[in-house]
């Protein structure tokens, strides 16, 4: 990643960062990786048989509960774009276009230690945290969750080649979060500096990484 001088800093400055996301607790409403950097791929991201081709994994490390925020979602039946994709509308104001629409809406409590897993598609948000909820005495203990991804090749693929497996080296590991952490900066703003020094350490390994995988990440950075 450079020289030693400048890829310390660099990467305790993307670990600092990916905390602050880690820990962040404000809402935000998702749909993985099925319009990024303005191309809906709804239609084409699964099969025949109907499964999904890029699927979450969420793992909360403390209990999530509606007091100190789990996981939100519109179950698919309720969402008209699920399958198809929105045609460039918003899709929360497609599914939520009538006031009985929000009685659909799904709280997703559960145990630290669980599992949950979803399609892309799934509409799904956390949300904030009761007020004086997570004082220390008061109530629960700030949400805390890890969540990673699984796709099929035939829908994405792989960021790197598999010859970097099955350990990949830290300043490679390094410029694929600081990629991925661009392009979750559609759902999460990092600040201008933040992203400067995700961009930064995904260059130092970019030659690596697949043809795809730069251009998203380098078009979602350019109209930054």
């Amino acid at each position: 990643m450079g020289s030693s001088s400048r890829s310390r800093p660099v990467t305790l400055l993307l670990l600092l960062s990916t905390v602050y996301v880690l820990l962040s607790l404000r809402p935000s409403v998702f749909l993985n990786r099925v319009c990024i950097a303005g191309q809906d791929w709804t239609a084409s991201s699964f099969g025949h048989d109907g499964m999904p081709k890029y699927t979450t994994t969420w793992i909360p490390l403390t209990r999530a509960s509606p007091t100190n925020s789990c996981l939100y979602v519109i179950p698919c039946s309720h969402d008209p774009g699920y399958h198809q994709g929105d045609k460039g509308k918003n899709p929360l104001s497609t599914i939520l276009k009538e006031p009985e629409s929000f009685q659909y809406i799904r709280a997703l409590p559960c145990p630290a230690g669980s599992l949950i897993q979803f399609s892309h598609r799934l509409l799904h948000w956390g949300s904030a945290a009761g007020e004086g909820s997570l004082r220390r005495g008061l109530g629960e203990d700030p949400r805390l969750a890890i969540s990673f991804a699984s796709s099929r090749e035939d829908f994405e693929d792989p960021y790197f080649s598999r010859t970097n497996l099955p350990y990949p080296q830290l300043d490679l590991r390094m410029a694929l979060i600081a990629g991925l952490s661009i392009m979750y900066s559609q759902n999460e703003d990092p600040g201008k500096e933040r992203i400067s020094v995700y961009h930064d350490c995904f260059q130092a390994c970019e030659d690596q990484m697949s043809e795809k995988f730069k251009k998203v990440v380098n078009t979602i950075y350019d109209a930054y």
